[in-house]
């Protein structure tokens, strides 16, 4: 499936229609890897529980020196 992009803000309101399945596998993500881990713990809070996130962020996953 494609990435699909649900802003923090409204990520509890909207992950039933953005993540449909429980169990699927989700990858979040941000910029640098700060808001990422909040939106774990929201999708947890609601039930999912296969979120993996991805450690210092979009940046870190395009250049891994990055810190």
């Amino acid at each position: 499936e494609a990435a699909i992009h649900v802003p923090l803000s409204h990520l509890e309101a909207d992950a039933d229609w953005a993540i449909p399945h429980y169990g699927y596998p989700v990858i979040v993500y941000c910029a640098h890897g700060k808001r990422s881990g909040e939106a774990a713990e929201i999708l947890a809070d609601l039930g999912y529980y296969s979120v993996l996130v991805l450690e210092g962020g979009y940046q870190a996953y395009l250049n891994p020196k990055y810190e």
